[in-house]
């Protein structure tokens, strides 16, 4: 029907022609942790327990960090079976993964998507739908690891942190290796993917390259509609690093997504249509590192991403409601960071700055740009040498919509005993409106609706707290954390009232509440024997309007997963089952039209996925199955049916 385009933002599918028819850091008080160049895979590589970055922005070990941090490793990567960061984040303790038409839509501790930041090695992610950032479009074959920090986290990132910070570190250069994936498997999927690392005394390289298709799927032969999109995309990366000197190393990355789905969708009107949509994205980034002294460091990063989203809705036996759209999204950011270690202090101080453009037929003036800026300075105190830790830390952002916000957080670790750790987390935090919900003017006569934006809006702003304990001895692990969140002005879409009588309803986006969320997260993992390995989680939530007391829709009371993990490393052997599960969600909707809004349940979800390998020398051949209860429906939880799968991995080098 039409040709994909190859050119980013340069090439317009053939619809739119129609008519508008990187050593583990030494301990704080002797040298400072070096900043997050994201680039840790030595230590990875090496066998030295993971380094994380996310929740001080700056080098820790796993078990010595001071801000909680759960890490989704490589090893746990490759024996999942996973396609993407969705799939991946599905199966953490506490993560909501929820999928619909606008892909797969991840919160945490209760709160809306647009209030967990998702960054690429440090990098924030754009191309919001609807509020939701689909992280299905990330490859899982380019990431090294994932750090997910729940809690306050605005005083070091700033805006849409409210929630927490997930971060997707990529694969960086740590040997001379080829590794080549090839996987089929039913509703006609198909993916497979080529790397490519070097790894030379003063200069490195990791290139990927990914392709995924997969055809649409229907969970209601009754209609037309297809509750799941066809796919076909194509992922390149390239993550270079250059050791100028022994003081200075040069990290740069690229990326580029060309993504095309295809679903049809029917209006409540009756009407039905195909849609189209082209997705691509560009990230580049330029991150140098200086070792300034002994005692000092200082970084740098320049980033850029290009967003352009075009669909097509096209009318069955009609062009009168065809439309097509073609939205761009510029991101441009600058920032620096110094670390210095004074004594049993390390002060970390740095300054971030962003231009973003936004350009849509569906804005009101047609687009939008703003500038922000931030700056942060946090104290990283030994209190008492490698047993009480204390961060305080506060942040200042300027945004030329909305005006200033000042944010202060304050952490604290207790490091009780070699196995027992305490730690907790209490801060401000604020997102800031987006362009559709200040600017959006979108008409829909077949349906009787129109929806504007308000650019009166004020940013949420939030207040949370968080207290967890990890207790780590031979072969278990235990971590437990309590949690509160306190939300003021939430932005939400309600019916603007009208003088006199009108066919068309006029919806906006308003602060009209506050609500909090409060609960536990709870994981625990046992080693009982070297070849086998448990997981559980669990997390119980309670999250309601604070006027009303109502519960907060599409948030479940519980939920939780569990894995077994077996490998017999001597025959090459591994088999990895996961389950996950939600209780029944509360949603709001007017059931037998009487203009009366009445609770309903969605039904309560388990899935179990599988997967069998067998590794001889260099190649592993893997069979494998997702959601093998046949779990979902066409209405909350549209999932994909049951399917299995089938492939080869090979890694040559090394």
């Amino acid at each position: 029907m039409y040709a994909p385009p190859v050119l980013i933002f340069l090439t317009t599918p053939a619809f739119a022609q129609q008519p508008a028819d990187e050593a583990p850091p030494p301990a704080p008080a002797a040298a400072p942790a070096p900043p997050p160049d994201d680039d840790d895979d030595d230590d990875a590589f090496d066998g030295v327990e993971e380094v994380v970055v996310t929740g001080t922005r700056n080098q820790h070990t796993l078990g010595d960090s001071p801000v909680a941090t759960e890490v989704i490793d490589r090893e746990t990567i490759e024996k999942s079976g996973a396609i993407s960061a969705a799939d991946l984040l599905e199966r953490a303790t506490g993560v909501q993964v929820n999928r619909n038409v606008f892909g797969s839509a991840i919160s945490l501790q209760g709160l809306d998507p647009t209030h967990t930041l998702v960054l690429i090695d440090g990098q924030r992610m754009v191309g919001r739908k609807d509020g939701i950032l689909d992280l299905s479009r990330i490859s899982a074959e380019r990431i090294e690891r994932i750090e997910i920090v729940k809690g306050p986290g605005s005083t070091l990132y700033g805006s849409d942190a409210m929630g927490g910070v997930i971060n997707i570190i990529t694969r960086g250069p740590r040997q001379n290796v080829v590794t080549a994936e090839l996987r089929g498997g039913a509703i006609a999927t198909f993916d497979t993917s080529l790397g490519l690392e070097l790894a030379g005394e003063d200069l490195g390289s990791n290139t990927t390259v990914a392709w995924h298709t997969a055809d649409a799927y229907d969970l209601d032969p009754s209609t037309l509609a297809t509750d799941g999109v066809a796919y076909d995309s194509i992922e390149l990366s390239e993550k270079l690093t250059a050791d100028v000197s022994q003081d200075l190393r040069v990290t740069g990355s690229a990326s580029y997504l060309q993504r095309q789905t295809t679903g049809i969708e029917e209006q409540f009107t009756g009407a039905t249509f195909n849609r189209n949509n082209w997705l691509e994205e560009f990230q580049g980034a330029i991150t140098p590192r200086w070792v300034v002294t002994d005692s000092s460091t200082l970084s740098f990063g320049a980033y850029l991403t290009l967003f352009r989203d075009q669909f097509f809705y096209d009318q069955y036996d009609s062009n009168q409601l065809d439309q097509y759209e073609d939205n761009h999204q510029t991101l441009a950011e600058l920032e620096i960071q110094y670390d210095q270690v004074l004594g049993p202090h390390v002060l970390t101080v740095g300054a971030e700055g962003f231009r973003e453009w936004y350009v849509s037929p569906r804005l009101g003036p047609g687009e939008g740009e703003r500038n922000r800026g931030g700056v942060y300075l946090q104290d990283e105190w030994a209190v008492v040498k490698d047993k009480i830790d204390v961060l305080p830390g506060v942040r200042l952002d300027v945004d030329s919509q909305f005006g200033s916000a000042v944010n202060p957080r304050l952490a604290a670790a207790w490091f009780a005993t070699k196995a027992l750790t305490i730690r907790g987390n209490v801060g401000r935090g604020f997102r800031a409106p987006d362009f559709k919900e200040l600017y959006l003017l979108f008409e829909n006569p077949a349906a009787g609706y129109v929806i504007e934006g308000n650019p009166e809006l004020l940013p949420e702003r939030s207040l949370g707290f968080t207290l967890g304990a990890d207790l780590d001895v031979k072969r278990l692990h235990l971590a437990t954390q309590l949690f509160r969140n306190n939300v003021d002005d939430l932005i939400l879409i309600d019916l603007i009232p009208q003088d006199g009588f009108s066919a068309t309803q006029r919806f906006g986006y308003l602060n009209i509440a506050s609500a909090y969320t409060q609960g536990v997260d709870s994981n625990v993992s046992v080693t009982p024997v070297d070849l086998l390995s448990l997981k559980a989680g669990l997390q119980l939530l309670v999250a309601r309007d604070a006027e009303t007391d109502d519960d907060l829709p599409g948030r479940p009371p519980m939920s939780g997963n569990f894995a077994v993990v077996i490998d017999h490393r001597h025959s090459g052997l591994s088999a990895t089952l996961n389950s996950s599960w939600m209780a029944p969600r509360p949603f709001y909707t007017d059931v037998d039209n009487d203009d009366e809004i009445d609770r309903v349940e969605s039904p309560a979800l388990f899935l179990l996925d599988g997967r069998i390998a067998w590794r001889m020398r260099n190649v592993e051949g893997f069979v494998g199955a997702e959601n093998l209860l046949d779990a979902g429906d066409d209405e909350y939880n549209q999932l994909k049916p049951r399917w299995f799968y089938a492939g080869l991995r090979g890694q040559f080098g090394g």
